[in-house]
């Protein structure tokens, strides 16, 4: 006779709580059979459930997906399982990644806390390396110092801080950045008797100006992507950034209020796809990074042009978009332009996250930009081209589902599929919140739905469908309204989305609630989940 356990021992084999073990029960993912006391009663097959069960959460998977996972059979279980396989791999290559820089900076710290320990000397402390600074200063004495710095050399920094602190005179440089600021923050006045309402509003503002930044010394000598010093002439260099946080809302800002930065940004993506071979992705200073996806300096560039912003050379620009956009071997374009779609079961060396489905919708809005340029160029052949591109949203829309859904290298959707789920397919996001990023052709987006009606519909429930209690969001899911996640970039424009089906009154309601519920007058009052871009959505 097989063994037969109560819930108290089951808890005490398995080093479960019992009430967990209860809730399990309760959300139909076990299913203890009744002894002869009628009590819960655990068997083998009952012990195998639970320890499945328990494997599964601490891997980090939901309840609501553990019980979806249940009702497919073995083939599709392992299809869930490989998918958690991956998604644990790609946070191990983050967590190995991290560790690294861990140590290093840990060796780091051990060699300033061995300088701080030993009397100084000069021999032993490279100037490439580190420098150190000892003020003799007697209690409440005030020392004053003076830095520049440059990316070029140290002559640079020496030419950088004689024009710009010539004078050691704390309080004039103080009174001329206070100066600058309230130039700067003044190009957007509101009238508002709310003090709390003008110091959420210029603290969202002066975020959306921390960057881009200058990257070149005085003189316009600054260091390129090739590794060797260039010159900017008669126009400023621009670096840091982060195109795929920024070209949605922050860049069409600058069109309006630093229009010569904007011609100045665009000369910048020029010449760093001269020297680098395609246009930036994630640019930081001499260097990209190749963070995050799409080629959206793109779009940046085409608005420019369409506003009739900037002294450019469009059909250079043109030439460099294009360019970036046929760069088979860089993150799956070339599968894109095959399939017409990024297919989510083939990587290469920009793959390691993957992102396939949201690669496919980010490259299409890409396209249709180089396609709006192109046309206004007279270029037929390209604009025709990309427009064709700029459908391949289509390519990964699944009816049944009514969701976007990655798909393989043969067609296949792939299965079991939530578009609740945060998976390694979908960038920051989950199924709900990348549907809508077919900004380019709400109309045919609409159309994919069903109509007016039903796509309204599944707006609705956008703002209604709430994360289950026990679901464990990612740090990018903030500023949550049902699946809306405003704390992340590729959720901004959803709301706005009412107004394409007759439902302004929609639109007010969430943009009234999103201004004055996940903005406060408080240190971490700008709803957002990055450190420098803690105010994406006041760029809206």
């Amino acid at each position: 006779m097989e063994d037969i356990f109560s819930i108290g021992e089951v808890s005490g084999l398995l080093e479960v709580p019992a009430a967990t073990i209860r809730f399990w029960e309760q959300e139909g993912l076990i299913s203890p059979c009744k002894g002869a006391n009628r009590y819960r009663a655990y068997g083998p097959r009952e012990l195998a459930e639970i320890a499945d069960v328990i494997f599964l959460r601490s891997s980090g998977v939901p309840v609501k997906k553990i019980l979806q996972l249940r009702r497919f059979d073995l083939e599709q279980y392992q299809g869930g399982l490989r998918q958690m396989e991956e998604h644990m791999q790609r946070h191990l290559d983050t967590c190995q990644r991290i560790c690294g820089q861990i140590q290093k900076q840990m060796a780091n710290t051990q060699e300033v806390l061995r300088l701080q320990r030993e009397p100084y000397q000069p021999e032993e402390v490279p100037f490439e390396k580190i420098a150190r600074f000892d003020f003799h200063t007697a209690a409440g004495e005030q020392i004053l110092v003076t830095t520049a710095i440059s990316g070029v050399s140290m002559e640079g920094a020496a030419r950088n801080l004689a024009a710009e602190a010539p004078d050691d005179d704390f309080d004039k440089y103080l009174a001329t950045t206070q100066k600058n600021w309230n130039e700067q923050l003044s190009k957007i006045e509101i009238t508002c008797d709310d003090p709390d309402e003008k110091v959420k509003f210029y603290t969202a503002l002066y975020h959306s100006m921390l960057a881009p930044t200058i990257y070149n010394d005085v003189d316009g000598a600054y260091y390129g992507p090739d590794k060797q010093v260039h010159q900017a002439d008669r126009w400023t260099n621009y670096s840091t950034f982060s195109l795929w946080d920024t070209y949605r809302a922050a860049h069409p800002l600058y069109t309006y209020i630093e229009p010569q930065r904007v011609n100045d940004m665009v000369q910048s993506f020029l010449v760093f796809f001269e020297q680098n071979g395609r246009l930036p992705v994630w640019n930081f200073y001499g260097s990209e990074t190749d963070m995050m996806i799409g080629y959206h300096a793109v779009p940046v560039i085409v608005d420019a042009y369409l506003k009739g912003i900037g002294n450019f050379d469009p059909k250079k620009a043109l030439e460099a978009c294009v360019a970036t956009a046929n760069i088979d071997e860089y993150r799956g374009i070339g599968l894109y332009k095959k399939y017409g779609y990024v297919p989510y079961d083939v990587t290469d060396h920009y793959n390691s996250e993957n992102w396939s489905l949201s690669k496919t919708l980010e490259y299409a809005y890409d396209d249709y930009c180089i396609a709006r340029m192109a046309d206004k160029l007279g270029e037929r052949q390209i604009a025709d081209a990309f427009y064709k591109r700029s459908q391949n949203y289509k390519n990964v829309y699944n009816p049944q589902a009514s969701f976007m859904q990655p798909r393989d290298n043969k067609g296949n959707f792939i299965q079991p599929f939530s578009p609740d789920d945060y998976t390694p397919h979908i960038c920051e996001s989950n199924g709900w919140q990348y549907f809508w990023s077919v900004q380019q052709d709400v109309d045919g987006l609409i159309g994919l739905v069903g109509g007016t009606e039903r796509f309204a519909q599944k707006l609705d429930s956008m703002f209604t469908y709430n994360p289950s209690a026990d679901e464990d969001l990612p740090i990018f899911s903030t500023g949550m309204i049902g699946q809306y996640a405003h704390g992340n970039e590729p959720s901004h424009h959803v709301i706005y989305l009412f107004n394409a089906v007759g439902q302004p009154w929609k639109t007010q309601k969430y943009a009234a609630e999103v201004m004055h519920e996940l903005y406060k007058n408080t240190p971490a009052g700008l709803c957002g989940n990055c450190l420098l871009y803690t105010s994406d959505a006041a760029d809206e």
